[in-house]
């Protein structure tokens, strides 16, 4: 009787130990996935702020252009 009871426990941990370990790797597609995004977005973020840095030079380099040739009217 005991055998059986000693199975029964060793079976039930070892279906545990599985759901755990499933829990475990769906967690881990999950982490992965997030990982993914959050690296499509960082990726967009640098390119943003790339876009930015492009837009910031040009208006800066129009500003000085425009201090160059204004004329004071007398």
């Amino acid at each position: 009787m005991s055998d059986i009871k000693t199975y029964r426990k060793q079976m039930s941990q070892t279906r545990n130990g599985s759901t755990e370990f499933m829990a475990n790797s769906q967690g881990l597609q999950r982490t992965d996935a997030s990982y993914i995004h959050l690296s499509r977005e960082q990726q967009q973020l640098r390119e943003e702020i790339a876009r930015l840095r492009q837009e910031e030079q040009q208006l800066c380099e129009k500003d000085v252009w425009v201090k160059k040739n204004i004329v004071a009217i007398p």
